[in-house]
């Protein structure tokens, strides 16, 4: 089974579009580290994703005081990466992981770094590839992600747009 640190903006965008409980059906170990908890601020978001993390679907990632000090090297090194981000890489590093993220400073450095990474519109390929969705219900959650999340890259929503149609 496949490990992913996710990034808290995975998490809302699944939230907006209804799709987190689906997104828990995948054949893929949930993590989230205690930062990234730590953003999830609005009570229903904590709420939902509380219920993951106490029937063990996600698990919170802990980070000890000396870790912090490596996130703090790391985030000196990188412009743009905050302590949360910085926590998503090395916690996908220490556990073997790959990332879940929407933000592109975070791909990017992922990426130079040699971690895999992959954001939501990969989750919904993976959605429809293990048949939690059919194709019709991935082009109308991505229709309406498209309407709140304006960071998305716009050719490739497009592209799948055109095949689920």
């Amino acid at each position: 089974m496949k490990t992913a640190v996710q990034d808290a903006n995975i998490i809302f965008d699944l939230f907006n579009i209804d799709l987190l409980d689906v997104f828990f059906e995948l054949e893929i170990e949930i993590f989230i580290t205690d930062f990234i908890a730590g953003e999830i601020n609005k009570s229903e978001q904590k709420e939902f994703i509380n219920k993951y993390i106490s029937t063990g679907e996600t698990i919170v990632l802990i980070t000890t005081p000396e870790e912090i000090i490596e996130l703090i090297s790391i985030r000196n090194q990188t412009r743009g990466l905050s302590i949360a981000d910085c926590s998503i890489l090395f916690h996908a590093t220490k556990n073997k992981a790959f990332i879940l993220t929407g933000d592109n400073t975070l791909r990017k450095y992922a990426e130079s770094n040699q971690i895999e990474v992959h954001g939501i519109l990969w989750v919904l390929d993976e959605l429809i590839k293990e048949k939690q969705i059919s194709e019709k219900k991935a082009y109308l959650k991505l229709t309406q992600l498209m309407e709140t999340n304006s960071r998305l890259p716009r050719k490739e929503c497009e592209k799948r747009l055109k095949n689920w149609s």
